[in-house]
């Protein structure tokens, strides 16, 4: 899962076990404007390179998901483009897609209105599905299913980051309508927002086991402000890759 900023791209890299068992495998930043052909060949680089797992073998990563909304729009489009066997453009949205990730519209052309040889889909991400899925897990104390793992690599600011934000519920024209709002001023929150865009990618590869059930188990859970709060809270569980 890719995010955007105006000055660098963040990345979780999220590797996925039986029922639902998640790693963190890193974590990084690629430093640079989003629009500098650099900083894209960097992180083309970085999606390339394999991962070692301990049992020796090397692990690739098999597709990404990058954040299209911002002051980069149709340089995310071209940069996908270009790299069509990799990335899918991205926009957050909320409980309005239903499942974790879904089709929005189909891009066929350019900045400059030239027409794409190939069109590229842009897809919606159910932020706040993902996010209230993340949370969840993060309750789990026992390796197994829906637990995640973390590499000891991680620094501890991506702790900081991942627990950034609770979710409250507003009345919007009558109707409940549940978000995700950063909860300490000045603390970033890019770690949290990858790994649910990297999440919602697992879904729709069909990835992860139990779309419809796990989908209807979390959708409907009433995680409440202290459930929340305790996830924020309790120090993490860190463990080797």
């Amino acid at each position: 899962g890719i995010d955007t900023q105006d000055d660098r791209f963040a990345i979780t890299t999220l590797g996925v076990g039986e029922d639902n068992e998640l790693w963190v495998l890193d974590y990084s930043e690629i430093m640079g404007s989003p629009s500098d052909p650099i900083t894209q060949e960097q992180l083309r680089r970085y999606l390339d390179t394999p991962i070692k797992h301990k049992s020796g073998v090397f692990l690739k990563i098999s597709q990404a998901v990058i954040d299209s909304a911002g002051h980069f729009t149709s340089e995310i489009y071209d940069l996908c483009k270009k790299n069509s066997d990799k990335l899918l453009p991205i926009i957050g949205r909320g409980e309005e897609v239903g499942f974790y990730m879904k089709q929005s519209k189909t891009i066929d052309v350019d900045q400059f209105g030239k027409k794409y040889s190939n069109p590229i889909i842009l897809y919606q991400i159910n932020t706040v599905l993902a996010k209230k899925t993340i949370y969840n897990f993060l309750q789990n104390e026992t390796p197994g299913p829906r637990y995640i793992h973390f590499s000891d690599t991680l620094p501890p600011v991506y702790f900081e980051m991942l627990t950034s934000e609770q979710l409250i519920t507003k009345i919007v024209g009558g109707k409940f309508k549940e978000q995700f709002i950063k909860a300490n001023n000045g603390v970033r929150n890019e770690a949290l927002d990858t790994i649910g865009y990297a999440y919602a990618l697992l879904y729709s590869k069909g990835a992860a086991s139990l779309w419809g059930d796990e989908y209807k188990r979390v959708y409907h859970a009433n995680i409440t402000s202290k459930l929340l709060d305790k996830a924020m809270h309790k120090p993490p569980i860190v463990t080797g890759k």
